[in-house]
């Protein structure tokens, strides 16, 4: 059982007729020691036979700085736009989210 995920519920039947479609997009840079990056994803996911579609976007800004070699120090940003419908008469469920993720990294 996928549990509803490939497939769209109407009157007690499943069906996957659906279609995604996704695309993203980043960009890095380096100077010197430090270098920082930004991505964005977008995916559509058609919810046939109903007509809706769930949406998700995503945001991710982030940097690394090398304080010595095998030493570097880590940090992002992430937002998470989330957007699906339920089913034939639900509105949109909106989601957001935003996180901070720090860290070290040590390789010998």
């Amino acid at each position: 059982d996928d549990n509803g995920i490939d497939c769209t519920v109407v009157a007690g039947v499943c069906s996957g007729g659906g279609r995604q479609r996704s695309w993203g997009t980043g960009l890095t840079y380096r100077m010197g020691p430090l270098t920082v990056g930004a991505s964005y994803l977008n995916s559509v996911r058609n919810r046939d036979p109903i007509g809706r579609a769930e949406r998700l976007e995503r945001v991710l800004v982030g940097a690394r700085y090398l304080l010595a070699p095998g030493v570097g120090l880590r940090g992002s940003v992430h937002y998470y736009d989330w957007k699906t419908a339920l089913g034939a008469t639900d509105t949109f469920n909106d989601n957001h989210g935003t996180f901070l993720v720090l860290g070290t990294l040590l390789s010998f």
